[in-house]
């Protein structure tokens, strides 16, 4: 027998029990998203941060001639920063679907209405910055390029209202209500990491990984 095949075969079956990792991710606007392990990552702010200096940037080129060489570089300094921005808004959610899918066997996430969102003009600029749907399509895309799985959850999914500890559900909350205590085994949860632990349990859940459902959060 070869000396070495034992150490091959050792390798092998340490491979083969290798821990099955999922994580669930829950976006929103105060944290950009939460993971299970009770992760926040701050939204990125590349609008807001580059507002001042467009301003003044777009009162030099409203000051300007039109047949003027100002004007023409006026324009492109206005062009430059709105390019900065975008550089910024696509670099972020690159490097974070990365991080997820590198880390994680699994992924599961919500299902937004980003376009419906997008409507309330209050809040547009901020999701803009946050790069939900951006997210989710690297997301998406590295996961079949790594063999990972994402898993899209329905945007009415209960994620908020099950305790991620004894699946108790206890009914519609408002935004307002960021922590509270279940009364079926008076865990204290996070709003968002509850609802973050919700998608990775689920997604264990349809990948039959029963061991690691029991185990505690």
């Amino acid at each position: 027998m070869t000396p070495w095949l034992p150490l091959i075969q050792r390798f092998l079956n340490r491979g083969m029990t290798y821990p099955y990792k999922a994580v669930g991710v829950d976006l929103g606007l105060a944290s950009l998203a939460v993971t299970r392990d009770g992760e926040k990552i701050a939204p990125p702010k590349f609008l807001r941060s580059a507002l001042k200096k467009l301003r003044r940037l777009q009162q030099a080129l409203s000051r300007t001639h039109k047949t003027s060489w100002n004007r023409a570089l006026a324009r492109f300094l206005v062009a430059k920063c709105h390019a900065k921005v975008a550089d910024k808004r696509l670099d972020f959610p690159h490097k974070l679907s990365t991080r997820l899918i590198r880390e994680n066997q699994a992924v599961g996430i919500e299902d937004l209405n980003v376009a419906g969102l997008l409507k309330n003009h209050k809040l547009a600029g901020s999701i803009a910055d946050a790069g939900w749907r951006m997210f989710r399509i690297l997301l998406e895309s590295k996961a079949k390029m790594y063999g990972r799985v994402v898993e899209v959850f329905n945007r009415w999914h209960p994620s908020s209202q099950i305790c991620s500890k004894c699946g108790h559900q206890s009914g519609k909350k408002t935004l307002s209500i960021r922590h509270w205590q279940y009364p079926n085994c008076e865990a204290v949860h996070d709003r968002d990491i509850n609802a973050a632990r919700n998608y990775s349990r689920s997604r264990r859940r349809a990948c039959g990984d029963s061991k690691r459902l029991s185990e505690p959060e």
